[in-house]
């Protein structure tokens, strides 16, 4: 399993104290890039495979 901390400060939250949604969002997706990095998979590995399997560049539009 595993874990990230993070700290949610009082910006993440509306007056009664409940997250806001895309502060969680932005958390799950620092943990989830945290994760690839810790397993050796780290978000530019898997561009480049993705754009290597698809025969593109990442962020191009495919047209060689």
């Amino acid at each position: 399993m595993y874990v990230q901390t993070f700290r949610v400060r009082m910006h993440d939250t509306d007056a009664a104290g409940i997250i806001f949604f895309t502060s969680q969002l932005r958390m799950a997706h620092e943990a989830f890039e945290s994760f690839l990095d810790s397993v050796g998979l780290g978000l530019g590995t898997l561009l480049a495979a993705r754009a290597g399997a698809a025969g593109r560049h990442p962020g191009g539009s495919g047209d060689a």
